[in-house]
């Protein structure tokens, strides 16, 4: 898929700052109608397993390889609101095939070729592991924001104005929950949801038009673990510690990595001052077999603590290992209350939830 590359210096200091504040005034989309937004939620600091009954050992997702930066990583970053889709020059991703079943939704707005039997493989398109890299921050922790507030409408069909994702077809797992699914080139699968804008607050839906939907959060998933598989982490282990039992905590570092040095370089570029967060954070989230888990990661150093100065460069050099786990949050009903504040010793959590179910069909071991 082509993308335009455009440096956007605020977003990677947002990102690394990992400023989680749900914008689009009041609304975050959350749990589909029927769901009341209740949902079974462990907040768990490791050191006690979890139930695991039934749970199977990980496997490879079907398809999916570990992904690795390539060696010719550019370092710069997209800011999809300034990449418009051109439909005079540009052509939109798509794939021909005949679905299985269709599901049909009634609204003021077009909608792809909704189906929940069709194989993936006869719909799937592929996207560039720098382009998730990129979207998976924007979207951290499954909820609407200042940068990812987009409805689909704006990303597919006649009135397309941005060309980052490429949506073929569309799952569908509750009264106005669906994602779409693209493969990473080198890599695993990337999972986009799509929801009504909730108000953050009562939970109640912004809009009666179930066509109304917007991209509000992406998941990154090369394996299949159960929660047990987790079990003997805790509070201040490294990243590094969880990529090794899920290799897409690599992919989840690389991204704040290269956002890092891809800010660091337009700021020196542009004559800008280059910011250090002295606490910067972010949060990521892990697809299991049995839910999904939460992780909120922050910077700790002290050798960084001993120089840092709000006012002007360091002479330091961020070691991405330093990322620590200061929180994590496990939904097994896939209902994920995303962060909106990730701090150490104040930490809050949205009262509604999202929807980040996947349909068996999409989510299948390696054989």
């Amino acid at each position: 898929m082509k993308m335009r590359k455009t440096l956007c210096f605020l977003i990677a200091l947002a990102l690394i700052a990992a400023v989680c504040v749900c914008g689009c005034g009041h609304s975050a989309p959350a749990a589909p109608s029927g769901s009341s937004g209740a949902r079974s939620e462990e907040k768990w600091s490791g050191g006690t397993e979890p139930s695991s009954a039934g749970r199977q050992e990980p496997q490879s997702i079907s398809g999916a390889q570990q992904w690795k930066k390539p060696e010719d990583w550019a370092g710069t970053l997209e800011d999809f609101h300034t990449a418009p889709f051109d439909p005079e020059t540009d052509a939109p991703v798509t794939r021909e095939f005949t679905p299985v079943d269709t599901i049909s939704v009634s609204g003021k707005y077009a909608m792809p070729v909704i189906t929940n039997e069709t194989p993936l493989e006869d719909m799937i398109v592929s996207i560039s592991g720098d382009d998730v890299i990129i979207l998976e921050n924007m979207l951290a922790s499954a909820f609407a924001t200042d940068y990812s507030c987009l409805p689909l409408r704006d990303i597919w069909g006649n009135a397309q104005k941005y060309d980052y994702i490429p949506v073929t077809f569309l799952r569908k797992t509750g009264e106005s929950s669906y994602y779409t699914v693209c493969k990473v080139d080198g890599g695993g699968y990337a999972y986009f949801f799509f929801d009504r804008l909730r108000d953050s607050e009562s939970g109640e839906y912004l809009t009666t038009d179930k066509t109304d939907i917007y991209l509000y959060g992406a998941i990154y998933a090369e394996e299949m673990h159960s929660y047990a598989a987790f079990a003997n982490l805790k509070v201040g282990d490294s990243i590094d510690r969880v990529a090794e039992i899920d290799h897409k905590a690599y992919f989840d570092k690389t991204a704040v990595e290269e956002y890092w040095l891809a800010g660091k370089k337009y700021a020196e570029e542009h004559g800008n001052e280059t910011i250090y967060a002295k606490d910067p954070m972010f949060a990521v989230l892990h697809l299991l077999n049995d839910g999904v888990l939460q992780i909120g990661y922050q910077y700790e150093d002290p050798d960084f603590d001993a120089v840092y100065d709000e006012s002007k460069d360091p002479a330091y050099t961020y070691d991405f290992s330093n990322y620590k786990i200061i929180d994590m949050q496990y939904y097994p009903d896939y209902m994920v209350k995303p962060y909106y504040r990730l701090g150490e010793a104040d930490m809050g959590l949205y009262s509604t939830a999202s929807n980040l179910r996947i349909l068996p069909i999409d989510w299948r071991a390696a054989t």
